[in-house]
């Protein structure tokens, strides 16, 4: 009898690829065949397996909105919008498919004359919010769109939304036909001052079309060599005293080149501190304050203080190797909103 021949184990399980879901979309006027597990969020599917970066990823909670997209006429948060909750043959609108740099949409505009856009986060979520609150609503009050924008979870930390309604409102007068696009070029002069005048940021044209990256971004546009630095901080600790930080479990983790924390800053001659504002009348520090990772001994003084850095082959491997940092510290008095912090008796 011939011996029988050797069956080799598949290197993927015919059920790994089962798990996988393709669905037809219509993403910005162009059709897409997208394959993608159950649970991948739509934001996932948008950014990293399209590369279409312009919709951002913030808190990944639903607490932002900054990666709102239209999904079949409706604003949804893509980061928790789950694939297996995506009709297939549905149609979506991300800040690509609202206007270019050279093709300016009205609410782009508006948004760039109007002071609108900062920092430049949150702007392309709002954008497309906007849009869709002008196709159902073409003559909104400030307060309903102030109440729209609530609706949906939409947060700017830079603007304090004066001027991202007075965005709204212009775009609004401009698609109902009362005013001009054009009529946006002429809110500023050729020769008037730029220092100290509502002039729009250079970097705002490139920030209300999405194609202004931010770190995520090009994160996602690097070649496969680079590796995956995560930022470990204690999860909803804003206040506390730092005993002891072990990194040695982390360390032996798949995937992982190197757990930095302030150690290896003071190691290779370095402050472990970067260097503030200084030498204008409004400073009140040397500029040195600001820390790099907390150090043991030293306080946590906000949730998001960084006290260790995984560098790993992959986000998943780095963040499965930051679970393993323990961290011995000691809980203090938390100062949650302006009311407590007042508070002469603390």
């Amino acid at each position: 009898m011939a011996e029988e021949e050797e069956v080799k184990e598949p290197k993927f399980k015919i059920s790994e690829y089962a798990q996988f879901t393709v669905k037809h979309l219509t993403i910005n006027g162009v059709p897409h065949r997208v394959a993608a597990k159950p649970d991948t969020t739509l934001l996932t599917v948008i950014r990293d397996q399209l590369k279409m970066t312009g919709t951002k990823r913030g808190c990944n909670c639903g607490q932002c909105g900054v990666c709102n997209v239209i999904l079949n006429g409706k604003v949804v948060r893509g980061c928790i919008t789950h694939w297996k909750n995506v009709a297939d043959f549905s149609d979506i609108i991300t800040i690509e498919g609202i206007g270019t740099p050279d093709h300016l949409h009205a609410i782009q505009w508006a948004f760039i004359v109007c002071g609108a856009i900062q920092c430049g986060f949150c702007t392309p979520g709002f954008i497309v919010c906007t849009k869709a609150l002008l196709e159902e609503n073409p003559n909104p009050t400030r307060e309903e769109a102030r109440e729209w924008f609530s609706k949906h979870w939409m947060a700017c930390r830079c603007t304090g939304y004066v001027q991202v309604i007075d965005a709204v409102m212009k775009a609004a007068a401009i698609m109902r036909g009362e005013e001009k696009i054009t009529d946006l070029a002429k809110m500023f002069k050729t020769g008037d001052s730029i220092w100290g005048t509502n002039a729009p940021r250079p970097s705002s044209v490139f920030k209300a079309t999405g194609t202004w990256d931010f770190g995520d971004d090009e994160r996602l546009k690097l070649s496969e060599e680079f590796a995956f630095a995560y930022p470990y901080v204690l999860e909803g600790v804003r206040h506390a005293r730092v005993n002891k930080i072990d990194v040695s479990e982390a360390e032996k983790c798949e995937g992982v080149y190197k757990v930095a924390t302030y150690r290896d800053v003071r190691a290779n001659h370095g402050t472990n501190r970067i260097y503030g504002q200084v030498g204008c009348a409004s400073a009140l520090t040397n500029g040195w304050e600001h820390r790099i990772m907390v150090e043991e001994g030293d306080k946590i003084r906000q949730w998001g203080d960084c006290i260790a850095i995984v560098v790993a082959d992959t986000e998943t491997h780095a963040r499965a190797a930051a679970a393993k940092i323990k961290v011995d510290y000691e809980q203090l008095p938390e100062l949650t909103d302006v009311y407590m912090a007042k508070n002469p008796m603390r």
